[in-house]
C-alpha cells in the first residue's frame, strides 16, 4: 500500500458528505467525492477515471483494489487523500471488503435524522433539488417544493422504514468490514459537523500525522 494514506468516507446520499469533501479539498486533502459513482456528473471522479484509465464500470466494480491503485498511480499521490463510498455503489459485501482492505482509515459519516435524510432524498428525486448548500438550494426554484405531502405519504407507507433498515445495515456492514480489517475507525455525525464545520482542520492534521507515521514505519522496514 506504500505511504499514500487513504481515507474511506462511508456515507449515504443527503448527508452533507459533499460539503465534507469540499472542505477537505480546501484544506489540501484531495477528496475524490464518489469514486465508485460512474454517472457523468463532473463532480464525481468515477466516470472520468474509467475513461482515462481505459477501464469499464464493470471492471472497476469487479476489482476495486486495482481501480484504486491505478488512480493513485495516475495522480502520483504520496500525500493523504480521501474518497466517498455510498450504499449500492459496490458489488455487495465482497466489494466493500475489497475497498476497505485497500485503505488505511475509515470515516463513518452518517446523518442521525434518517427521516429528514429520506425526505431530502425524495425531494431531490421528485423535484430535482440535488443542491448541497443552503445558498444553492435557495437559488434553485425546484428546491421550494412543499414537502408536507411527502411527509404525509411517508407516514402512510413502509418506504421510510425500508430506507431506515437499509441505512442501518449499510453502516453496520461498513463498520464491521473496517473493524475486521484492523482499520482505524473515525465516527462523525453530519449534524455535528455541518453545525460548525470545525472538524475539518483537525481531520486534515490527523491524516497528515498518520501519513508521517506510516512513512517512518515504511522507511525503517
Amino acid at each position: 500500500m506504500g505511504v499514500c494514506l487513504r481515507l474511506l468516507i462511508v456515507s449515504m446520499q443527503r448527508s452533507g458528505s459533499t460539503t465534507l469533501c469540499d472542505d477537505l479539498n480546501r484544506f489540501g486533502i484531495p477528496c475524490w467525492y464518489e469514486l465508485f459513482n460512474f454517472n457523468t456528473n463532473p463532480i464525481q471522479a468515477g466516470y472520468a477515471a474509467i475513461k482515462k484509465l481505459g477501464m469499464t464500470e464493470a471492471e472497476a466494480r469487479a476489482d476495486p483494489r486495482r481501480f484504486i491503485d491505478r488512480n493513485v498511480k495516475d495522480h502520483n499521490f504520496t500525500e493523504p487523500f480521501a474518497f466517498k463510498v455510498f450504499n449500492g455503489q459496490l458489488n455487495g459485501t465482497h466489494g466493500l471488503s475489497s475497498v476497505v482492505h485497500h485503505v488505511d482509515m475509515c470515516l463513518i459519516y452518517r446523518r442521525d435524522n434518517v427521516t429528514a435524510q429520506y425526505l431530502s432524498l425524495e425531494k431531490a428525486r421528485l423535484a430535482g433539488c440535488w443542491e448541497t448548500t443552503p445558498s444553492s438550494q435557495h437559488d434553485n426554484p425546484q428546491c421550494a417544493t412543499d414537502v408536507v405531502a411527502m411527509m404525509e405519504r411517508t407516514r402512510e407507507s413502509s418506504r421510510l422504514g425500508h430506507f431506515t433498515s437499509v441505512a442501518r445495515s449499510w453502516f453496520h456492514a461498513a463498520e464491521g468490514a473496517c473493524t475486521k480489517s484492523g482499520r482505524q475507525i473515525l465516527k462523525l455525525r453530519s449534524e455535528d459537523y455541518l453545525s460548525s464545520r470545525r472538524a475539518t482542520p483537525a481531520l486534515a492534521n490527523l491524516l497528515v500525522l498518520q501519513r508521517k507515521t506510516m512513512l517512518a514505519a515504511f522507511t525503517h522496514k
